[in-house]
């Protein structure tokens, strides 16, 4: 039973890739105690399976380690995006869409 809950666990992370998750979001989503997601997530850390990507108060966010390293640029793409919306206005949005794609543009990393 317990090596079927890691790998749900390890699948919701797979499959919400690059999206962060909290402990919170995976035992609803799951159906598991929050005490049971936590042990899971502990042992997958543990396991390079997924990573804490950062810290909001107490609630730790933490993502899929993936073994492909586009599926890696892909990650540190949205990661470095999210943190940048995490410091800017909405009405900002716009501004910062258009200045990562410009610069995407000259530097040719749009890697999908």
């Amino acid at each position: 039973m317990s090596s079927e809950i890691q790998n749900s666990v390890l699948e919701l992370f797979k499959k919400k890739f690059p999206e962060e998750l909290t402990m919170n979001k995976i035992s609803e989503i799951l159906g598991i105690d929050r005490d049971t997601a936590s042990k899971h997530i502990a042992i997958l850390v543990a396991l390079k399976k997924i990573e804490e990507t950062k810290k909001i108060g107490s609630t730790k966010m933490f993502c899929y380690v993936s073994p492909d390293k586009k599926h890696e640029q892909k990650k540190i793409k949205f990661l470095t995006l999210s943190r940048r919306l995490d410091k800017v206005d909405l009405e900002d949005l716009d501004e910062l869409i258009k200045k990562t794609e410009k610069k995407e543009k000259r530097t040719g990393s749009n890697e999908d």
